[in-house]
Parts: structure tokens; sequence; C-alpha cells
């Protein structure tokens, strides 16, 4: 093959996998990394919800540093993940120039929140005297009593479009002045 058959075979194969790729992105719709990040954020703060429990018994009786270390890397891989996303999140806004919101304040309401965990994991370094510890049992039993709510429940508890896992589709705020 010569220098010229060559040259239109290699035009041939960009010009099919150009084809190709418009064709992929135009056909299949992405993965919109907002509402995934929302959705990350949401099951790191189930599983901080889901943990805050156990980690408050350190304060009523020692805890192994092993399961605090187990807590802490597990709610730090939940907020690391979170973060992965909301920068992809924001790469696809800045790409799609999106009116998304930014999801900055999130992420560091969760880093603070991950923070306050460590210091709770510092603290249970060694119980606390009987006073503190009987207000803080009163506490843990009736958070073990406490059960999620149901969709149905939380809808009724929260004004609509406020969590958006519960309404997808949220409508947006009146741009119309009142009165």
């Amino acid at each position: 093959m010569g220098p010229i058959e060559s040259a239109v075979d290699r035009v041939l194969e960009v010009a099919v996998g150009c084809i190709t790729a418009l064709a992929v992105s135009l056909l299949v719709p992405p993965a919109r990394a907002h509402s995934v990040a929302i959705e990350a954020a949401a099951r790191a703060l189930e599983l901080m919800a889901k943990l805050l429990p156990e980690l408050f018994q350190g304060f009523l009786r020692p805890l192994d540093s092993a399961s605090i270390q187990r807590i802490q890397d597990s709610i730090g891989q939940a907020v690391a993940q979170t973060h992965s996303i909301a920068d992809e999140a924001k790469h696809e806004r800045i790409g799609l120039l999106a009116a998304q919101p930014d999801l900055g304040s999130l992420r560091r309401t969760l880093l603070r929140l991950r923070h306050d965990f460590v210091m709770f994991g510092r603290a249970d370094a060694e119980p606390l005297s009987e006073a503190p510890q009987a207000r803080l049992g009163r506490c843990s039993c009736a958070s073990r009593k406490a059960r999620p709510l149901t969709s149905a429940e939380a809808q009724t508890r929260w004004p609509p479009g406020a969590n958006p896992r519960l309404s997808r589709h949220p409508k947006p705020p009146s741009t119309n002045a009142p009165g």
C-alpha cells in the first residue's frame, strides 16, 4: 500500500471514529453529575447518622481504637466520594454552561461534619464522668427508639422541593414579585 492509500485509509478511520463519537454523544444521555453528587451526599449523611450512636457509645464505655478508626475511615471514604463527584459536577457545569447551583457549600458542610466526627472520636479516648454519662444515656435510648421517616412523612415535614431525593422535579420558585 502506497502513501496516498495509507493516508486515505487513515482519514476514513478517523472519520468513522468521529461519526461514531457524534452518534453516541447525541443518542446516549449522560448521567448528570449534579444529581449524582446530591445522592452521594445523602448517602454520606445517612452513614453519619447511622454511625453517630455507635461513636457516642465511646462516651459511655471505652471503645477500641480499631472501631473508631473503622468509623472514621468509612465516613472519610463517603465524603471523599462525594467530593470527587462534586468536582465532576463542577466540570460538567462549566462545560454545559448549566444553571445548576454550585456544590461548594455542600462539600464544605460535609467536610465540617467529618471533622466533627473526628473530634468525637478523639474525645472518645476515655468515657465521660457519671453526670454527663447519665444525660447521654437518656439521649441514646431515645435515639434507639427513633426510626427513619418514610417518604410520605418526610414530604409532610419539609416544604415541597426541599429534598431532591423525595421529589425529583421540584417546581422552581416564582420570579414574580409578590402582590
